[in-house]
């Protein structure tokens, strides 16, 4: 990855100012596809509304210009194996697509995972990814598959598509 160090120092400096509540701090740091970068930490908040790192610094990057894209990251977050979760992988696959690096770090500098996003979620459906409106139509795509068997999912497919 080009300048690792670079967004191993920003996650680990984001990490800094996380506010966990179950005592584990993260910080991460993504690149978008003109190198630049963006940071954030985990903000944890008694009645669950907290944010992780990694939707921290995504969310930075697209308020700042929607047009951007992440295209690697970088988690801070001692210990042994990590990966982001179910919720931050969305914000990974759907704004940075499935071949966005991630990469976690035990230790400033030490590495612990190294995978795209396709390859810690291969699974995750692509339909409609690479569109301004790209959850939407993923989501779509999932009611349309299994609205027969889902009691409501043709009620939601319909406020789904207005």
């Amino acid at each position: 990855m080009k300048s690792q160090s670079a967004l191993s120092i920003m996650a680990w400096g984001a990490r800094e100012h996380a506010r966990p509540l179950n005592g584990t701090s993260v910080g991460c740091a993504v690149f978008d596809q003109y190198q630049a970068i963006w940071h954030g930490c985990n903000i944890e908040l008694e009645f669950r509304l907290g944010m992780h790192a990694e939707v921290s610094a995504i969310s930075k990057m697209i308020t700042t210009n929607p047009e951007l894209k992440p295209t690697s990251l970088l988690i801070a977050c001692p210990v042994t194996m990590f990966t982001p979760c179910g919720q931050c992988m969305d914000w990974i696959m759907q704004l940075g697509g499935s071949e966005c690096l991630v990469v976690h770090e035990s230790a400033p500098g030490v590495p612990t995972v190294f995978k795209t996003a396709a390859e810690l979620m291969p699974f995750y459906p692509s339909r409609g990814l690479q569109s301004r409106h790209g959850y939407r139509e993923a989501n779509n795509y999932r009611l349309r598959g299994v609205s027969g068997h889902v009691p409501g999912a043709r009620r939601l497919q319909g406020r789904l598509n207005p």
